[in-house]
């Protein structure tokens, strides 16, 4: 059967009565009579990492013959076995001429991701030419086979930047959510938090602020409440993201519904098991470069045996399996005598994956070799410390934030916008406070100080010598937003003991917990005051956040048993029932 196509034209012509149409030409096109082209022979492609970025492959052809002329459009594609199946891939499309190219940088992606080839190692891939008009079907040429190698390369992915206290919201300092679907919708990865993902952090599509990708919540949540989805709202006036506590997340975001899932948080990932232990893990490191964001360790295995990564020591959420397809609780994974760097990539919820690296085991990451140790510098003497000088806490009572920073300058202590995390929080008297343990190198200084949340401050205070304790309570905002500030009385840790046997006298003894300097007196230790029916003794809050061991006694051979450790961040109170007598 023949198929006729007609080129035509209309002509008007003007002065005339009636018009006239007039067939200028028309050319026939005959599938049955099509040429396909002819792909000429490809050489083997071995692309190395110097040449990845540089490199193409030249691919040449005799045209195909359609009977008109006309233009041509030229598709190639390669194929390989991946798994017992033939995957295609399109490597250029609508070229025209009799030849064309490809980067190696866009075959390497397609050797390693999608056909599976391991860098290094050679492997056989077909490609096919395709010829057609703008329209209509397609001639295949003949199939032609190559040997390929691919480099060692990472794939790269859009981004979304994680940014808040826990990089000192600096964009060059992020961690990233990554397209792996290519949607530009559902963003995901896994982020390092250390211990400041409570203070808050946000969500930006760019490396810098705009309105129009600046995600956060609509209101500021007061606690750390770990919910599995969190709405989010788009603009300036969103809210910093302050609902998790924990040092690593496995988050994805859409951007169509704005919606952050938590897939996963745990503070510690580590590999078990091997060589039969199934008690110790074995922690792994974290390395949060940009397009890695992966945990990694180096093992030595001596005999075959099994593995599994578990997080936080236990077994609620642990991965095993596939090692390109782990599985949460899925089966131990198998692994051969050798040293290895053990990779595991969480980025991906939906691949969740493991590899073994023999060429990195030994080296620092990014594949430079572990460098000779510097000799160790001699140790340089402390500088003289005024008499008396030691730790020194600075306490702010809680003006209602969720957590603090302390910054400042002319210190000893080195600081860094927003400053340091608070060493903790203690509860005394019914107050609750923030406080920061400064070394003793800033005993006697008289620095600036700034407490802020990330997003309020103080203004700044000055004038204030570290020669003992502090304590501060913020006030009201100025025109410019910052917090005025007060110097309070140092609270104290109230220790109250209700004496059940009757005692006429109560002592208190005690003492630190592993190496911690405490102590009330040689035995029997501080007589404690009687006020009703009850005995104190404040201590004062040189002593905040310390471990440590107490023993209430009468002086005279009655005592409580050894009661602890307790950390000294609120105040406590004995009776029978929490130290029992000896």
């Amino acid at each position: 059967m023949k198929i006729t196509r007609y080129f035509a034209m209309l002509a008007a012509v003007a002065g005339l009565s009636s018009a006239c149409q007039e067939e200028l030409e028309h050319v026939v096109y005959n599938p049955e009579d099509v040429v396909a082209p002819v792909l000429n022979a490809v050489e083997d492609i071995n692309i190395t990492v110097d040449e990845l970025s540089t490199g193409n492959v030249k691919f040449t052809w005799e045209a195909a013959d359609f009977g008109v002329a006309t233009q041509v459009y030229y598709t190639l594609d390669m194929s390989a076995e991946v798994n017992g199946d033939v995957k295609t891939v399109n490597v250029f499309k609508n070229a025209s001429g009799t030849e064309g190219s490809a980067s190696y940088e866009k075959i390497n992606g397609h050797l390693l991701y999608d056909f599976e080839f391991a860098a290094g190692v050679s492997g056989e891939v077909s490609f096919t030419l395709y010829a057609s008009l703008k329209v209509g079907q397609a001639y295949a040429s003949n199939v032609v086979k190559a040997n390929a190698v691919a480099a060692v390369a990472e794939r790269t992915y859009p981004t979304v930047w994680v940014i808040g206290n826990y990089c000192g919201w600096d964009h060059s300092k992020t961690q990233f959510l990554y397209d792996f679907a290519g949607t530009d919708d559902v963003y995901s990865g896994l982020v390092d938090f250390a211990d400041q993902a409570s203070t808050g952090f946000k969500l930006t599509g760019i490396a810098g602020w705009d309105d129009a990708c600046n995600w956060g919540e609509e209101t500021k949540a007061t606690e750390a409440d770990e919910p599995a989805k969190v709405q989010l709202i788009t603009g300036g006036g969103s809210q910093d993201i302050m609902r998790y506590a924990k040092r690593f997340y496995g988050f994805s975001f859409s951007k169509s519904t704005l919606e952050l899932t938590k897939n996963y948080g745990f503070d510690k990932v580590a590999v078990i098991g091997l060589n039969n232990d199934w008690e110790n893990d074995i922690e792994m490191n974290f390395n949060s470069a940009a397009q890695k964001q992966v945990f990694y360790v180096d093992v030595e295995v001596a005999a075959a045996t099994e593995f599994k990564f578990r997080m936080d020591g236990g077994w609620d959420l642990n991965f095993g399996g596939d090692i390109k397809a782990l599985t949460q609780g899925g089966d131990n994974i198998k692994i051969e005598p050798g040293n290895y760097r053990i990779y595991l990539n969480m980025n991906n919820p939906a691949a969740v994956t493991c590899s073994l690296d023999t060429r990195m085991y030994g080296k620092e990451e990014g594949g430079a070799a572990t460098p000779e140790p510097e000799p160790e510098p001699e140790p340089t003497p402390d500088p003289e410390l005024p008499e008396g000088a030691r730790a020194i806490n600075i306490l702010c009572v809680n003006p209602g934030w969720e957590a603090a920073n302390l910054y400042g300058w002319e210190a000893a202590t080195a600081f860094t916008w927003p400053g340091v995390a608070a060493t903790g929080k203690a509860t005394l008297n019914e107050t609750e406070y923030f406080y920061w343990t400064l070394e003793a190198a800033n005993w006697g200084k008289t620095p600036g100080l700034i407490f802020n949340n990330g997003t309020v401050q103080t203004v700044d205070i000055t004038g204030v010598t570290l020669d003992g304790d502090k304590a501060f309570k913020l006030g009201e905002a100025n025109s410019e937003g910052k917090l005025a500030y007060e110097a309070v009385e140092n609270p104290v840790i109230r220790i109250t003991y209700k004496n059940e046997a009757a005692w006429e006298a109560v002592n208190l003894y005690g003492w630190g917990d592993e190496g911690v300097s405490f102590g009330l007196g040689d035995w029997p230790g501080t007589s404690m005051t009687k006020e009703g029916d009850v005995w104190v003794c404040d201590l004062p809050v040189e002593h905040l956040g310390k471990s440590v061991f107490l023993i209430f006694n009468n002086g005279s051979g009655a005592q409580t048993k050894d009661l602890g450790p307790f950390v000294l961040d609120k105040d406590y109170v004995f009776d029978n029932t929490n130290a029992e007598i000896k």
